[in-house]
């Protein structure tokens, strides 16, 4: 299967904690059925989405993205075809907050090139999140 990665960048309606559950727990769902993974970064003022699938897949999701209306001014920042996946594990992975090195900056502005560099960092904050949990459990 040919897979492609598309991050999009809106700007948050309704930025309070019942919404944002609601748009994971409605991502996780339509993503699992769909085959389709990636991650939702949201910081109070933006959400940044990365989705990972087949182009068609993925072309759907980003269609009911569009009329959402929970966020607005939604603009594309990359679609690139990939050989694999970087958020294969999590059919929609969950970064909030401010990002080391992201702390004032416009996402509109992203290019293709910058919008995958913020993926790579959300990607360590992921993976750095699980290990510190996976250090909390006791075996």
């Amino acid at each position: 299967m040919s897979l492609v990665r598309l991050t999009y960048v809106s700007r948050v309606v309704d930025g309070s904690l019942s919404a944002t559950e609601n748009i994971l727990e409605k991502s996780n769902n339509n993503n699992q059925a769909n085959g389709v993974t990636g991650v939702l970064y949201f910081n109070q003022d933006f959400f940044i989405q990365c989705l990972e699938g087949s182009a068609e897949r993925v072309n759907g999701t980003l269609a009911h993205i569009v009329k959402d209306h929970r966020h607005t001014d939604l603009k594309v920042l990359a679609t690139y075809p990939v050989s694999n996946r970087m958020f294969e594990a999590w059919t929609m992975a969950y970064v909030s907050g401010r990002l080391p090195g992201y702390e004032r900056f416009d996402p509109y502005a992203l290019g293709a090139s910058e919008a995958n560099d913020l993926l790579k960092t959300l990607q360590k904050q992921i993976f750095a999140t699980h290990v510190q949990n996976l250090r909390g459990l006791k075996f």
